[in-house]
């Protein structure tokens, strides 16, 4: 089975992208067909994310939930393979997500308005993902495909979590903003949502600062 040869390490590894404490992804070889493993190792560790997995899935299993509700909206994004948890007295003390490989590349200056169109497609649904950034898409012919997202369908204050996301896109991404219209972009709403954006990134900055003096610098790089 699949899950046994991952458990045994068994899986052909073809490159490695992330490898520390924290978190394990790779490309690897399932036959003839090439799929990303993704291993939260700081989740699958750490005691207080252990207890929270008492009362629900773990990471893995929400991620493969999330890229069939993307597939089901028809937003471009991974085939989610299998998804898999390890439970001791109820909680998860192992997991991993496996899903197939995409072929293409980090957006670059011109793809701006392919991935703008694919998150305003994923807006239009009701729904937001977290961390817009250029590294968590990918860019294959004319289209941009959603990678590394957590999805959420708001209730509350959904337009300014919407505008939020795409002050946080432009800012990650700057010719982005040439592709929103004029009236949009002298909204309230966007307006708004910008100046959060902005009181959130000082927010995390702050948080980070905080972080490095109390712990020292691998707090935050997992290494």
């Amino acid at each position: 089975m699949l899950v046994d040869r991952v458990l045994s390490d068994e899986i052909e590894t073809l490159e490695i992208y992330r490898d520390n404490r924290n978190s394990f992804t790779a490309k690897c070889a399932f036959g003839s067909r090439e799929a990303v493993i993704k291993i939260p190792r700081g989740k699958n560790r750490k005691r207080m994310a252990r207890f929270f997995t008492l009362l629900r899935s773990s990471e893995p299993i929400r991620r493969y939930k999330d890229m069939n509700t993307l597939r089901r909206l028809g937003i471009n994004g991974p085939m989610p393979v299998l998804a898999a948890e390890k439970r001791f007295f109820g909680m998860v003390v192992d997991s991993f997500l496996i899903y197939w490989f995409i072929e293409g590349r980090v957006p670059e200056s011109g793809d701006e308005r392919a991935v703008l169109e694919e998150v305003r497609r994923l807006h239009r649904m009701g729904y937001t993902r977290k961390d817009s950034k250029p590294e968590n898409f990918l860019v294959a012919g004319r289209d941009a495909y959603l990678i590394d997202f957590k999805l959420k369908r708001p209730a509350l204050f959904k337009k300014t979590r919407i505008n939020m996301e795409l002050a946080w896109l432009v800012r990650r991404m700057p010719d982005a903003f040439n592709h929103i219209g004029k009236h949009e972009r002298g909204s309230f709403l966007f307006r708004f949502g910008s100046l959060l954006d902005k009181v959130f990134l000082i927010a995390r900055t702050w948080r980070k600062k905080a972080r490095r003096s109390l712990f020292g610098p691998s707090a935050n790089t997992g290494k």
